[in-house]
């Protein structure tokens, strides 16, 4: 499980899916779970490299901090290229973020 937990990724935009099998993961690895600091690095180290460059700059405190900090991101990125689409096309974007707590 731990090779599973430090070799995780996220896969194209599926942040949801990401967060969920991280947090699975990490509960399986309790000798992660006191590090905060260790498990801010690897939740970060699975990210795609233009998002993972952002979150690290922004230094944050807390794994729910990374988190959001990344749905901004990959929000922010999805509006971008709605607004670049056609003015016909732009009815496909998606209204909600990609990523919802709850």
């Amino acid at each position: 499980m731990e090779i599973k937990f430090y070799h995780l990724t996220m896969k194209g935009n599926d942040l949801k899916t990401y967060v969920r099998r991280f947090l699975e993961l990490a509960t399986l690895c309790p000798t992660m779970m006191p590090y905060s600091e260790k498990i801010m690095e690897v939740f970060i180290g699975g990210l795609p490299q233009s998002i993972k460059r952002n979150v690290t700059a922004s230094k944050p405190q807390t794994l729910d901090e990374a988190i959001n900090i990344v749905q901004r991101l990959m929000d922010q990125r999805e509006r971008a290229l709605c607004k670049s689409m056609p003015k016909d096309h732009q009815q496909q974007c998606p209204g909600k973020s990609l990523y919802a707590k709850g």
